[in-house]
């Protein structure tokens, strides 16, 4: 069971990079997360990842449900998921190994700013323990909308639909 979901998930997160959703999801992320890490460091002129910190959840409002839109919506639209139902794995184990890939794919995003807190490091006093506790906070939120994207993919077969309805659904966690 186990083996097959990290199957799944595998092939699902190598589709990602085979087209440029992973590539362009992950480019206007950092650019955006960037300019928000940046525009305190320099234009308030504080070596801190705060203000990066408290609007990652915002940003992750909009990349998620970007993420999680064509996960089940895609395989619905492309007939694909009779296909999916019809080889011997259940439904419990495609999910999983969708969820696993698509939050695999929002970690590397994550991931790949922690460049910040290593700038804010080398510029002064940093407390790597509140670091560590946002970054794990920001994977964990990014995993609950992820987890709201998913279901709102599995209500529609429009990718569109399923962005709209995972952003409301995440946006109503967050508040």
């Amino acid at each position: 069971m186990i083996k097959r979901i990290f199957l799944i998930a595998q092939k699902e997160f190598k589709r990602y990079f085979d087209s440029p959703i992973a590539y362009i999801t992950i480019l206007v992320f950092l650019l955006i997360s960037g300019w928000m890490f940046s525009s305190t460091l320099f234009l308030m002129n504080r070596a801190t990842i705060q203000n990066f910190a408290v609007n990652v959840p915002l940003l992750l409002l909009f990349l998620a449900p970007a993420i999680a839109m064509q996960l089940l919506a895609g395989e619905f639209n492309q007939g694909t998921m009779e296909v999916l139902g019809s080889l011997p794995v259940k439904d419990e184990e495609i999910i999983a190994g969708k969820f696993i890939a698509a939050f695999a794919l929002m970690s590397l995003a994550i991931i790949l700013t922690l460049i910040y807190p290593i700038t804010v490091a080398s510029l002064g006093k940093f407390d790597w323990g509140q670091g560590v506790g946002t970054y794990l906070g920001m994977i964990l939120i990014g995993g609950a909308f992820l987890a709201a994207g998913l279901f709102a993919s599995a209500l529609t077969s429009n990718q569109v639909v399923a962005f709209i309805l995972g952003f409301l659904f995440s946006f109503t966690l967050f508040l």
